[in-house]
């Protein structure tokens, strides 16, 4: 397989600079996305990544080849003309090291895919919860640019243990991956407690999960305390509720994104889920690498920041979101974080894709390194901002939340069928009859102003200033295996002008004319 290389480095250093210090989210645009017609049924998304050089999404099923070979997809996002467009593309099969998947019973692992991340070196790396009651431990799989898979090397602590007295519990191993700010690390989050550092969360109480930093060769570099909420509700009598971390994402060299979601189990058995985005702050707590359990002595915890809390969105739910990365930019230049759900393939229950901008807040405060940092294969040259027109104000106080869609904007209103209307707001009509999903962003008829469209947080987009995150689309290659699907070759970014830039300050510094 040939897989286009992250350029990841660049793409952190955009989303956190020392300059900035608030940090704050706000729903762009949500879709619901059917399952499609034929086989294998588009669903169980678990996790998700993008490759802004070639514009192409990564997505990974947790079928346990149930539904159809456990599988990657491929798939597309663009933003343009005031409409976010989402077209799932060709699937390909996921391959252990030796022989094949199958089916739970079969004799065969049956993988259960929880997260995938391009590496920046190429290739990329998925993991698997594994299955105790076969024998089949959590992985970390390599799948490089050759087509060849490898196994990552995993700590001891992650392998269940036959009497249950320490280890991951079943359904709770890894299930959030990211590669450090700087591309060399792998971030690895458990979704809940081991058994040794207490027990599972629940509607009475939290618990402390491991957050590691591995080397590539598997080495633990680091691991840390996070705390988890309890579960959001308290379930009915005879059901359950619980609380975990479904996924993670790297924002600079100490703070990371956490999904934290809660499933509450109704009176039917089907469960509800309450999800909130926080922000972790790993550089205050202790390293507990060489603690054997949690429990007992006091340690100092991860400090988390709420950003966002799902279910104060109003509209349609979110689902069981369990995906998340960074996407294209915004017109602006403010990064997109996208999110995806896994709707377990349940019927009548579609993947939910919600799109949020991500930004920070710093009145007054000018980044100067702003547009040094930026790529200049990430923005139209046309679309391009100054360090100063990247200034914003701070959004209307919210105790950390991020206010929700018929909050956001004054004068917005909500019509019979459901949309949210106004100059901020996002056309919520959905479309789950069909993998691919539209969404309408409202626009106003009339050029925009400069000053609209370059310094106002949230402005309108206009059909005059498309807002197209133009990352080309990358050509399509066979995949090794006898998979139907493709994957994006790599589309190397423009070079610059090395000798040009060294010519001219040549010449202004002897105060010669430029050519």
């Amino acid at each position: 397989m040939r897989w286009a290389r992250l350029g990841l480095s660049l793409a952190i250093s955009l989303v956190a600079s020392a300059g900035w210090a608030q940090p704050f989210v706000r729903l762009e645009a949500r879709l619901a996305l059917g399952p499609g017609v034929g086989e294998p049924p588009f669903g169980g998304i678990s996790g998700a990544d993008y490759d802004r050089r070639s514009g192409t999404w990564v997505l990974i099923s947790d079928d346990k080849s149930e539904h159809g070979p456990a599988r990657l997809y491929a798939a597309s996002m663009r933003l343009a003309a005031g409409v976010v467009r989402f077209e799932p593309g060709p699937w390909t099969a996921l391959r252990p090291s030796v022989g094949d998947f199958g089916p739970p019973g079969s004799g065969k692992e049956a993988p259960d895919g929880e997260a995938v991340r391009l590496d920046p070196r190429g290739g990329l790396v998925w993991a698997s919860e594994g299955d105790p009651d076969h024998g089949r431990p959590a992985r970390i799989r390599r799948s490089g640019a050759d087509g060849a898979v490898r196994e990552a090397p995993l700590p001891r602590q992650f392998r269940f243990d036959p009497s249950g007295r320490r280890g991951p519990r079943r359904n709770a191993v890894i299930e959030g991956l990211s590669w450090s700010a700087d591309g060399r690390d792998l971030w690895v989050s458990l979704e809940g407690p081991l058994i040794e550092d207490g027990p599972p969360a629940s509607s009475d109480q939290g618990a402390m999960v491991r957050l590691s930093r591995l080397s590539r060769h598997g080495r633990v570099l680091a691991q840390y305390a996070y705390p988890i909420d309890r579960a959001a509700e308290r379930p009915p009598a005879g059901r359950n509720a619980d609380n975990g971390v479904s996924e993670i994402l790297a924002v600079d060299a100490h703070r990371l994104l956490v999904l934290e979601r809660s499933g509450v189990q109704g009176p039917s058995g089907r469960y509800t889920f309450h999800i909130r985005l926080y922000l972790a702050d790993v550089s205050q707590a202790d390293d507990v690498r060489r603690r054997r359990a949690l429990a007992g002595p006091v340690v100092r915890s991860v400090r988390k920041t709420l950003l966002l809390n799902f279910d104060e969105l109003e509209g349609p739910g979110v689902g069981n979101l369990e995906a998340m990365a960074w996407g294209p930019r915004l017109v602006d230049g403010a990064p997109s974080l996208i999110l995806f759900s896994d709707n377990n393939f349940e019927v009548g229950t579609p993947t939910r894709l919600v799109v949020l901008r991500f930004g920070n807040c710093a009145p007054g405060r000018i980044d100067r390194n702003v547009r040094r940092r930026s790529p200049p294969w990430d923005v139209p040259r046309q679309q391009r901002t100054t360090p100063r027109d990247r200034v914003r104000s701070c959004p209307p106080a919210t105790g950390g939340r991020s206010r929700g869609p018929a909050q956001a904007a004054s004068g917005s209103t909500q019509t019979d069928d459901g949309r949210v209307t106004g100059s901020l707001q996002i056309d919520a009509t959905e479309r789950a009859d069909e993998p691919g999903g539209v969404a309408s962003i409202p626009v106003r008829t009339g050029p925009p102003r400069r000053s609209e469209q370059l310094r106002r947080p949230g402005a309108a987009v206009t059909r005059s200033a498309d807002p197209l995150l133009r990352a080309p689309p990358g050509p399509f290659v066979r995949a090794r295996g006898d998979g139907p699907g493709a994957l994006p070759a790599p589309a190397s970014p423009p070079r610059p002008d090395r000798a040009g830039q060294r010519r001219r300050l040549c010449l202004r510094s002897r105060g010669e004319p430029l050519p």
